[in-house]
Formats: structure tokens, C-alpha cells, sequence
């Protein structure tokens, strides 16, 4: 059974695991220098220990037998958990550990007493929307974002309601 854990300055093992799953799940989405720039900007030990001392973030590591294959990290948002990121090496995709930690992150909200899970994905994820829209997840609009240097983020702004069954 895969742990999620939830270790103190998780940044530089973040950091390390968002360098190879980025490159594996963007390469035929992005182009080069977005996916480098993106990493730069969002993905790096100092752009994370940021976000989780000035933001409020929350990191958690997916692990499969000690060995790290994945993170995912939220905020709250008003009466929202936002779903900043999920990532899942590529040999451990389809196995069930993206959809764990969704349900995390959808226990985490209903505990603390939120109404809604939101999060974005790229439109051209496929099997990302697959999973979340058979998680209950909605698409709510379309959203594309300037975020510098010629390069935009095209999304799909997606939510479920906390207390929907799996």
C-alpha cells in the first residue's frame, strides 16, 4: 500500500521527482523551454519552500515501497481546497495512485470543513481530465493564462463538491 507522506521541507525531493515527471508528461504538450521555464518558476527546492512558507502550501510525497513516485500539493482558497499539483512518474501511472491522492485531498477538505475541490489541468492532458472526471470532477471553464515569456498556461478549471461519492 502506497504512503503519502507528509514531511516537514519536502523541496528539494519535490524538486528532483518534478524534473523527471515533467519531462516524461509534458514532452508531447509543451515545448522544451516552456516545460524548463515552468520548472524554473514553479518547480524548483527555492519556488516550493516559498510557496509553502509564504502560501500555504501543503506537499505530500506519493511512495510505493520507500521509493518516491509522485507528490501532489494543495492550498485553501476561501471555502476551497485548490489542487495545485498531482504528478505520478510515468512506470506508476494507471495504478491507482493519482485517484489516492485525490480521495487525500478530498478527506483533507472535507475535514476541515470545505465545500469544494478545484484545480486546473491542460487541455491536452487526456488522461489527466480522464481520471479526474471519473473521480466526479467537473470541468467548469476554460482558462488560459499569461504566465511570461511568450508562454501560456491553456487550461480547463475543473471542481467537485465534497460529500459526492467515489
Amino acid at each position: 500500500m502506497p504512503i503519502l507522506e507528509n514531511i516537514g521541507d519536502l523541496s528539494l525531493r519535490v524538486s528532483h521527482l518534478a524534473q523527471i515527471i515533467w519531462k516524461e508528461c509534458y514532452a508531447d504538450i509543451l515545448s522544451e523551454g516552456q516545460i524548463d521555464y515552468m520548472l524554473d518558476h514553479g518547480q524548483s527546492k527555492e519556488a516550493i519552500s516559498k510557496q509553502i512558507a509564504d502560501n500555504g502550501y501543503e506537499y505530500r510525497i506519493i511512495t510505493d515501497n520507500e521509493r518516491d513516485i509522485g507528490y501532489y500539493a494543495f492550498f485553501i482558497d476561501g471555502d476551497s481546497l485548490f489542487l495545485s499539483k498531482i504528478y505520478v512518474l510515468h512506470e506508476a501511472r494507471g495504478k491507482g495512485f493519482g485517484t489516492l491522492a485525490l480521495k487525500d485531498a478530498c478527506t483533507y477538505a472535507e475535514n476541515h470543513g470545505l465545500k469544494t475541490v478545484s484545480l486546473r489541468v491542460n487541455k491536452k492532458n487526456t488522461n489527466a481530465i480522464k481520471t479526474y472526471k471519473a473521480n466526479h470532477f467537473t470541468i467548469c471553464c476554460e482558462d488560459k493564462s499569461d504566465i511570461g515569456r511568450g508562454f501560456f498556461m491553456d487550461d480547463y478549471l475543473m471542481k467537485k463538491d465534497i460529500g459526492q461519492t467515489w
